[in-house]
């Protein structure tokens, strides 16, 4: 598979702090996943060429004269065995301290290529905001609008999202199955996921969770780290996220979100809500994230909002606003 690196150390924290590492570095022109297992690992070269293997000491010899992947990075624990590293009859193969630091690390994968954000990079479009159903409607306004301009992928984070007369259920799976496939799969992408998938107008959307825990226990990070394997595994150019209120320190979604967008507030009580989270994520020094939100206006007293909004609401007011700050941005 191309542009992708698979990672096997029996260390699963190793292993799952290099993936992060990978998959958070620009420069680093892979998209990472880990096995733990050498059975685990044997079935998934079965089926798939990775073009980076990374695998400890113990099976370099194992795999490195085989033809499972295009390039190997042997992870020694200690000194580099100079012998092998000036075996010249394995060309494909490099030789790296695990421990070193990541940064020293990482520079020997990005060396001489560069990272293909259209096949590994969907942006993500997060619509934040105190008045859930405001910003739902500010989410599917997105979800319309930048489906336009590519493949778009909408995902709901709200507890009780209420959108099954929207976004009906194509099956019996939901996002509630997704995350369970995640997370079974050890926070890695699983072909599972792409049965949840549903489609509907010009965008794809996974029906909200059936279970509101499947929200609120699930770690951010991880939320984050699903949200950019499904979006660069299925190839989508577009993730909206409707961010909900139920996500327990949001802060880190908001910062992975290539656009913020936040519904105005209007009412009294709206305004208040939103001055509070304002003060505290200056206090917390998140200015640079403040001003990454662009606000819009959304009237929910138009007739679009209702179970048709779908097919209504590009003729709304609320949606002329947005596509107005979508094209000045």
């Amino acid at each position: 598979m191309r542009n992708t690196c698979v990672i096997y150390d029996s260390d699963e924290n190793y292993a799952k702090r290099l993936m992060g590492a990978i998959n958070e570095d620009n420069e680093v022109p892979y998209n990472a996943r880990i096995f733990t297992k050498q059975e685990e690992l044997q079935d998934y070269l079965e089926d798939e060429k990775p073009e980076v293997l990374m695998l400890n000491e113990e099976l370099y010899e194992y795999y490195c004269e085989s033809d499972k992947a295009d390039k190997y990075v042997v992870l020694c624990e200690e000194e580099i065995d100079k012998k092998l590293e000036d075996n010249k009859d394995l060309e494909n193969v490099s030789m790296v301290c695990k421990y070193q630091p990541s940064k020293e690390l990482l520079s020997k994968l990005s060396k001489g290529k560069r990272k293909n954000h259209t096949s590994l990079s969907s942006k993500i479009i997060g619509a934040m905001g105190v008045n859930s159903s405001k910003r739902t409607v500010l989410s599917l306004s997105l979800a319309k609008e930048f489906a336009k301009k590519g493949h778009t992928l909408f995902i709901s984070l709200e507890e009780f999202a209420g959108l099954e007369n929207i976004l009906p259920r194509r099956s019996s799976k939901t996002l509630s199955d997704a995350l369970y496939a995640f997370k079974q799969n050890k926070m890695q992408y699983h072909k599972k996921i792409k049965e949840c998938i549903s489609t509907i107008e010009n965008f794809d959307y996974i029906p909200s969770v059936v279970c509101a825990e499947d929200i609120s226990y699930i770690a951010v990070e991880d939320l984050v780290t699903f949200i950019q394997l499904v979006g660069a595994s299925l190839s989508y150019d577009y993730v909206i996220v409707d961010i909900g209120n139920g996500i327990n320190n949001p802060w880190n979604l908001y910062g992975a979100c290539n656009r913020l967008f936040m519904p105005k507030s209007t009412d009294y009580f709206d305004k208040a809500r939103e001055c509070s989270m304002v003060s505290y994520m200056n206090e917390s020094g998140m200015e640079k994230l403040l001003d990454e939100i662009r606000e819009i206006d959304v009237d929910l007293t138009e007739e679009c909002m209702n179970e048709k909004i779908l097919s209504r609401i590009e003729y709304s007011r609320s949606f002329e606003g947005l596509k107005e700050v979508i094209d000045v941005d």
